[in-house]
């Protein structure tokens, strides 16, 4: 083992040796892929701050300065706009840019009221496609641009056991 790292050093091969380092599985977690989207219903299984269900990022990341004074950050949307008013669960004594985020915030929330009796949808992109590999697949094509050797490669690399997933 020594000797291997040796020579990749004297080669000029100098790289980190050992396994490769993978990401806190918190991180993924935490955020979930852009292709996950949620259609509220209820809002009684949709996260406030961490679900895609208003706007195109999620209000953590839109909103962080009203975020970082949220006492209850796995707050639902039915939690948060109970009883036709909206209740955040902040800290009281908001900062003034927290204050500015968050009257530019409470409008938008007036057009994304929970439906009662309705349950929540989740999916891959716009159309809510049920989740699958196939299905994450085809989100993930749709915006990358077009290979001219991805019908060679379909056709002469990919494993058959893998086709039968898309």
């Amino acid at each position: 083992m020594r000797t291997q790292e040796a020579t990749k050093v004297s080669r000029g091969l100098c790289q980190e040796v050992g396994p490769p380092r993978i990401p806190r599985k918190s991180s993924y977690l935490n955020s979930p892929p852009p292709a996950t989207a949620v259609h509220l219903g209820d809002g009684r299984t949709v996260s406030f701050w961490q679900d895609h269900w208003i706007g195109g990022q999620l209000l953590t990341a839109t909103f962080p300065m009203l975020f970082s004074f949220c006492q209850w950050a796995s707050i639902s949307v039915q939690t948060a706009q109970a009883d036709s008013h909206c209740d955040l669960h902040l800290h009281p004594r908001l900062s003034t840019a927290a204050s500015a985020e968050l009257w530019v915030f409470l409008p938008a929330l007036d057009h994304a009221l929970p439906t009662p009796s309705v349950p929540d949808r989740r999916g891959i992109g716009l159309r809510l496609q049920p989740f699958s590999s196939s299905a994450l697949y085809g989100w993930h094509m749709e915006s990358t641009p077009l290979n001219p050797f991805t019908d060679y490669i379909w056709t002469n690399v990919v494993v058959p056991r893998c086709k039968h997933f898309l």
